[in-house]
């Protein structure tokens, strides 16, 4: 038991060093792009022409304002039209097993372009704007954030990790624990097999793959 358990503790380190230096190679890489290469947003391909703008231009950051349509308070689904929140008919009929959900806003538009470019294309640098729009959306909403809530982020399975070069849910939520006071408890899930991309699976089938 105490050789598997130092055996264990040094694969995690090993883990770990790989982590991080995967992180720094993309980190380099997007400065060497940005230093280099003349810089156009990566949603509109508008001239980054604001001093400290990086990868997405204001115009385009402004658009990770919340959504203020109504919703579901317990899946977060929302509804189009005016008025209050309300539960959909799926949460009153089949309750999910979680209290709460909540969504910046809806999965289209420059919100969507600005999440595909953190989530795939490496740009790890939107994670800072993407917590900044979250905290200041979402960050008072009465019920969201009661009591003593722990950020924990849903892990990548190692061999994705190490083809992306980083977790995109671990640096959401560093920079959401940053902004927040909150604890970010990574280590609490274990991926523990690779399973297809959700994004190439329609609904149903996404609901099978987790």
């Amino acid at each position: 038991v105490v050789s598997l358990h130092r055996l264990s503790g040094e694969s995690r380190r090993r883990s770990g060093l790989s982590r991080r230096l995967a992180r720094a190679a993309a980190g380099v890489g997007e400065t060497l792009e940005l230093t280099l290469f003349p810089s156009r947003c990566k949603v509109c391909r508008a001239w980054l022409e604001t001093p400290g703008a990086k990868v997405v231009c204001g115009a385009c950051l402004s658009a990770l304002a919340p959504e203020r349509a109504p919703f579901c308070p317990c899946c977060g689904a929302f509804f189009d039209g005016a008025g209050e929140p309300h539960y959909c008919g799926a949460c009153l009929e089949t309750p999910p097993p979680f209290s709460r959900h909540r969504s910046l806003g809806r999965y289209r538009g420059p919100l969507k372009e600005i999440v595909l470019l953190f989530k795939f294309r490496g740009y790890a640098v939107l994670g800072r704007a993407l917590a900044e729009a979250i905290c200041a959306g979402l960050g008072r909403e009465d019920g969201l954030w009661w009591g003593e809530p722990i950020l924990i982020p849903v892990p990548l399975h190692p061999r994705r990790e190490r083809e992306r070069g980083y977790n995109q849910c671990s640096l959401l939520a560093l920079e959401l624990a940053k902004r927040s006071g909150l604890e970010a408890a990574e280590g609490i899930l274990v991926r523990a097999r690779s399973a297809p991309p959700q994004s190439t699976l329609e609904a149903a089938a996404r609901a099978r793959n987790i």
